[in-house]
């Protein structure tokens, strides 16, 4: 028997612009939480950043802000079970400046 079939579906984790790798790189269905934790490493320090949550079709699921990124440091940021059900099979993590640029 297939291992992702008997786990439901595959929710893939992709690392965007300004993120150079995540933790998880995906989520199984069998094994959603109520909260999700993802944690990753941006490229460069940057402040007054949006950390973005999109999903497979870049529909913005969760906008985070934070004051200061660096890529020393693990970022952390939750998903819900409900976030990852409806994102289509993949979510994209990027970071934005806060005021576009």
């Amino acid at each position: 028997l297939d291992d992702q079939h008997d786990q439901g579906q595959r929710i893939t984790v992709l690392a965007g612009e300004g993120v150079t790798y995540t933790v998880p790189q995906y989520f199984m269905a069998a094994h959603f939480e109520k909260k999700n934790q993802i944690m990753f490493r941006v490229s460069k320090v940057s402040k007054d950043m949006d950390v973005k949550i999109l999903d497979a079709d870049d529909k913005l699921i969760r906008k985070i802000r934070r004051p200061y990124l660096a890529p020393g440091e693990m970022e952390k940021i939750m998903i819900s079970e409900d976030d990852l059900k409806n994102s289509k099979g993949q979510i994209t993590i990027k970071v934005e400046s806060q005021n576009g640029t």
